[in-house]
């Protein structure tokens, strides 16, 4: 007979085994057209499709529905015996993680997600709402800054927006 640890165990064992289970399907699942008249988008395992690992590149993978098929196109040439590659299309580490299980250590397409927002608090919070709206920007918003090795220069609305958040009178 089991003891309560070992029940126990066997649980949480069975509840990883689950969740495994359900994020090996979650992260191959495509989406692609109920039929080929256009109706909405359903969810589908693609065999085989998955078995290309990512790179760099455009997305290589799109749906004919001419003739009702997912098709995959190389994301650059490759020599008989090499590993042959797709691009998920581009995404930082962040999604590739959450969506697909992995990240990639060369990936031209990561970036920081930054959250600003003024604060209520601000002694100069209407005006400076009052600003980014004539600007067409929100008062609180999410910034996408590129993961490089090399300096980052704020340009557009990120360098407007960070203009009126710092701003003193």
């Amino acid at each position: 007979m089991k003891s309560e640890r070992e029940r126990k165990v066997h649980r949480l064992c069975d509840s990883c085994s689950d969740v495994w289970a359900v994020s090996t399907v979650m992260t191959r699942q495509n989406f692609i057209p109920a039929s080929s008249q256009g109706s909405p988008m359903v969810l589908a395992l693609i065999p085989w499709w998955d078995m290309g690992n990512h790179d760099n590149g455009e997305l290589t993978t799109d749906f004919n529905v001419e003739i009702d098929s997912s098709e995959y196109r190389a994301c650059r040439s490759f020599n008989s015996g090499d590993q042959v590659f797709m691009s998920y299309g581009k995404r930082p580490n962040s999604e590739l993680f959450l969506h697909n299980g992995f990240v990639h250590v060369n990936n031209r397409s990561d970036d920081v997600k930054l959250r600003l927002g003024v604060s209520k608090s601000d002694a100069l919070v209407n005006l400076k709402c009052e600003l980014l709206k004539e600007l067409g920007i929100p008062s609180s918003a999410e910034f996408h800054l590129p993961y490089t090795s090399q300096p980052y220069r704020p340009v557009g609305n990120f360098l407007a927006f960070l203009r009126v958040f710092n701003m003193e009178q």
